[in-house]
């Protein structure tokens, strides 16, 4: 009441505690099951082997999620290889009409992502020869992409993301618009990994 009709609050010790509960001045604790800092580990509290196991137990679990956590975080070499070692390949023939992968005369209608990435990437073979064509990803529930990924002349045997924070369980398609069509047609293959 003091302190609202403007009393100064009384001085304290510098090593007084701004509180004045005794229990946290004495450095306790007020959180249920916690001893107070007075009392030490030896003094009547006994620790059983139960709970040193379970402690210890408990700690390397924590330890092992921990580190398999790091170890597939986004922009880690580990996560990296999880991704693109669940690579599907795909072929197409350069053609003046856009062509749709996959195609159900390969496999399936339709690719649907996964928890290994959280972006849809892209790679073209580099034996197939220069690969001018623009890419992009088409989604069953909201259509295809307003931009095109270009490829052209250095963009062979590189992953490229062509889709970024796309939800696992997404269904898509890649469209493929080629600027260039050789004459005779040309075979080109790559992977993609989503």
């Amino acid at each position: 009441m003091s302190l609202l009709l403007g009393a100064r609050a009384p001085s304290r010790r510098p090593d007084e505690p701004p509180w004045p509960c005794p229990a946290l001045a004495a450095g306790g604790s007020l959180r249920y099951g916690r001893r107070p800092a007075s009392r030490k580990r030896g003094a009547g509290m006994k620790t059983t082997r139960a709970a040193r196991r379970f402690r210890a137990l408990a700690g390397a679990v924590a330890g092992t999620m921990l580190g398999a956590a790091v170890a597939v975080m986004p922009g880690t070499a580990a996560h990296a290889a999880s991704c693109y070692g669940g690579a599907v390949g795909w072929n197409s023939s350069a053609s003046h009409d856009n062509v749709m992968l996959p195609n159900a005369i390969t496999g399936p209608n339709r690719w649907t992502t996964t928890s290994r990435c959280g972006d849809i990437n892209f790679w073209v073979d580099g034996g197939t020869g220069t690969f001018n064509a623009d890419v992009r990803v088409c989604f069953d529930r909201t259509g295809c992409q307003g931009s095109w990924k270009q490829f052209g002349t250095g963009d062979a045997e590189k992953w490229k993301v062509i889709a970024t924070d796309v939800r696992d369980g997404t269904k898509f398609r890649i469209e493929i618009n080629y600027r260039f069509v050789p004459q005779g047609g040309r075979r080109y293959g790559g992977k993609v990994a989503f």
